[in-house]
């Protein structure tokens, strides 16, 4: 059974799904991890021990395209952070990329495109249908502003709320 760690988009939320992982990363070690927009930057933060992957979405046409391991580039990290009209998509091999969280913000498509028979899915905004142990904010996290604005008081606050979070739910994922 393959397993997969997913980390949602969510803006400067990634310190909460940091929290998370601190947490989690001494309990199981994923096959592979799959982040949307600031997802994907967390990815990297065990990347040595899977396989990871991380999409963004082609412009106009708002094509999904899944990159993995070796094909990720700093151009790709760029472009799935890319936050609608706030700044301009990045070309890649002459095709116009952004945001991959504006075709949703929990990759698990992705997860299961890329081998995944279950999915640990870290969620900082919303979820879909998938065999899912679910980790979310036990309280709000903050208004839209605190998920675009650095503020090293909330960073502190959320990373600590995401090992809260995942130590509740810790018992239920079994290897």
């Amino acid at each position: 059974m393959a397993t997969a760690l997913v980390l949602s988009a969510g803006g400067m939320f990634a310190a909460w799904e940091a929290g998370v992982w601190k947490s989690l990363s001494h309990r199981f070690k994923p096959d592979l991890i799959v982040g949307a927009s600031a997802g994907a930057w967390n990815e990297w933060m065990d990347s040595a021990t899977a396989r990871i992957g991380l999409f963004v979405v082609e412009v106009p046409r708002l094509g999904a395209r899944l990159v993995r391991d070796s094909e990720i580039t700093w151009r790709h990290l760029a472009a799935t952070c890319t936050t609608p009209f706030g700044l301009p998509p990045v070309r890649i091999q002459g095709r116009r990329y952004v945001y991959g969280g504006l075709l949703g913000a929990l990759p698990l498509w992705a997860a299961q495109e890329m081998g995944a028979t279950r999915a640990i899915a870290v969620n900082a905004l919303t979820t879909l249908p998938f065999r899912v142990i679910r980790i979310e904010p036990s309280t709000e996290l903050g208004s839209v502003r605190d998920a675009v604005c650095w503020s090293r008081p909330n960073v502190e606050r959320w990373i600590e709320q995401g090992e809260r979070d995942a130590n509740r739910v810790a018992t239920s994922i079994t290897m």
